[in-house]
């Protein structure tokens, strides 16, 4: 094929950034491209059963291209072809807009430069329902040589670049927007053998790290920056957030686009600044429900045939409808969950030892037990069921659109199985149920304009038009608080 078609930004003229990127693949081809099946060319069958339970770790690079992530691969691929196009070095604004930023010294001075056109993503979705192995698959694919080194160009500025064409991180468990930077600057270094974070490591100084992880993420050329696990413990409830919103709205104005990826509740204030959602809506607003395995059929189709798959197993001895019943309710349609099952389910097999393994009802039941299950089948269950939700400790699972319903055919446990594991009993009723939830959406609501008001006052007025905040929203947000306010006062059992 012509070189055109394979790289059609191309035809606007020569690119070095795309000399070692994928070529272009067609909306029609990624299922294919996606597929990888991790037990390809492993001759596991010569190693004696009792023998094979470290390749059970190589269930974790299987991937299962569903009809569900088609649609955020080809934004992935989209948002990183674009932002490698408009970064390209042959371009004389380029130039100057890098060396700008490489003598900057103040935030201030950042936000004076023209605003380049970086774009955004983002894929939300409750924990196992795939977000990291879509972005971890498909980054490696679209872009197989994460770490490039250009020589000498004097048409593109520079002696020699080391260019880190995405950088995958996963975000703070504390929050901050200090502890996040510093992770990026440790995850460059990973990559390109730099030492910055150690450089960097004592600085305090928030809006002088944010200067030097600007310069640096500009100096390598990285054209996506991937926050991954943006739960919601960790960002909505951040008092930064709103300096995290800017954050990622500068480096966007920088040329750098970012993919945020994580629990759709850590996402639900994004939908307020209208600047910060025009540029996520590049990539595209993604989001990955559990499958309801009786309403979509890629479940079965795409997914389970293709997981099953990765098998090390001589023999599955146990009936395909009562398979079926137990790896629906112990994944409850989320991907991470199926496969994290699929592996115990095998590994208890393989411990009897013996000439071949075979796999029975037994294993089924022993899986759900197993010390790295168990937890994740309480997941499972908070999941599938309205009840176990709401009773549930977990409170990063979200309401799902569709929720969906453990089948009443569910699968027999042992006596001790169903003692340990089976769905919190739910005593109160349903009325009550409703009106809990009600009050909490409410409550929760009300904190969040609140502080959302609050955070927008501290802001310096450039800040807040910036982000697309008008005088007319922040008027609605506050007529809004003051009648959730008033609301609340009429609650029965306040005191006036």
């Amino acid at each position: 094929m012509s070189n055109a078609a394979d790289h059609p930004e191309l035809a606007e003229g020569p690119n070095p950034f795309f000399d070692e990127i994928s070529p272009f693949i067609p909306f029609n081809e990624l299922p294919s491209k996606l597929s990888h099946f991790s037990l390809k060319g492993v001759n596991w069958r010569a190693i004696p059963t009792s023998h094979r339970e470290p390749l059970l770790d190589l269930a974790d690079r299987q991937f299962a291209p569903t009809t569900a992530v088609i649609e955020p691969a080809a934004g992935i691929q989209s948002l990183l072809r674009r932002t490698l196009t408009l970064a390209n070095p042959l371009s004389p604004s380029n130039r100057k807009l890098c060396n700008q930023i490489g003598v900057l010294e103040s935030v201030d001075a950042l936000k004076m430069l023209t605003p380049a056109q970086g774009g955004g993503m983002l894929l939300s979705g409750m924990t196992a329902a795939g977000k990291s192995a879509l972005l971890t698959r498909a980054l490696e694919i679209f872009a197989p040589q994460q770490v490039l080194d250009h020589g000498n160009s004097e048409t593109g500025g520079y002696y020699r670049l080391r260019q880190c064409v995405y950088l995958l991180v996963d975000h703070p468990s504390n929050g901050s927007r200090g502890a996040l930077l510093k992770r990026i600057l440790q995850c460059l270094d990973s990559k390109v053998q730099t030492t910055y974070y150690e450089e960097h490591r004592r600085v305090t100084n928030l809006d002088s790290l944010l200067v030097t992880v600007s310069k640096l993420l500009t100096r390598h050329r990285v054209a996506l920056l991937c926050v991954d696990e943006k739960q919601e413990s960790t960002f909505e409830d951040s008092p930064w957030r709103m300096e995290f919103a800017l954050f990622y709205l500068q480096l966007m104005n920088l040329g750098i686009s970012v993919v945020l990826a994580g629990n759709p509740l850590a996402f639900e204030h994004l939908g307020s600044y209208s600047q910060l959602m025009r540029r996520f809506s590049t990539g595209g607003v993604h989001s990955l429900f559990p499958a309801d395995p009786r309403r979509d059929p890629w479940w079965a189709r795409d997914f389970v045939r293709h997981a099953r798959e990765f098998s090390i197993i001589e023999e599955w001895t146990i009936d395909e409808q009562r398979r079926s019943l137990f790896e629906n309710e112990n994944s409850a349609g989320l991907p991470g969950l199926f496969m994290a099952y699929h592996q115990e389910v095998q590994r208890s097999a393989l411990r009897r030892g013996g000439l071949f393994a075979a796999v029975g009802e037994q294993d089924y039941l022993a899986a759900q037990t197993s010390p790295r299950f168990k937890h994740l089948r309480r997941i499972a269950l908070a999941a599938a069921s309205e009840e176990a939700r709401l009773s549930s400790q977990f409170i990063d699972i979200p309401p799902v659109t569709r929720p969906i319903k453990t089948p009443k055919n569910t699968v027999m446990r042992s006596p001790t199985d169903a003692m340990n594991t089976a769905a919190p009993k739910v005593t109160i009723t349903a009325a009550e149920k409703l009106v809990r939830s009600f009050k909490a959406r409410q409550t929760r609501q009300t904190n969040q304009i609140s502080q959302r008001l609050k955070a927008l006052s501290k802001l310096p007025p450039e800040d807040v038009r910036r982000l697309g905040v008008s005088e007319d929203l922040i008027d609605s947000m506050t007529k809004q608080l003051e009648a959730l306010k008033s609301v609340e006062k009429k609650k029965p059992g306040r005191a006036n």
